[in-house]
């Protein structure tokens, strides 16, 4: 699963607020080119890892509003 993941985790939809989620038509492009077989395990473990990246995407832009108002740059 980690070979897939590396092989998407560059492909994101993203929408005026950052990231929205993975491509999963990439995803499944990618699955096929690998050989690996996209049951609902699988799918499972590469949704795992999309919302961990979304949470961490989510936190870090928390901070930097944080770090802005703090500075002042925005009120």
């Amino acid at each position: 699963m980690l070979t897939l993941w590396l092989a998407v985790r560059t492909q994101w939809r993203a929408g005026g607020v950052g990231l929205v989620g993975l491509d999963y038509i990439a995803v499944q492009h990618e699955a096929d080119r690998l050989g690996i077989d996209l049951l609902p395990p699988a799918m499972d473990k590469i949704r795992a890892l999309e919302a961990h990246e979304l949470r961490r995407q989510q936190e870090g832009r928390a901070k930097q509003a944080e770090a802005a108002v703090k500075q002042g740059t925005i009120a």
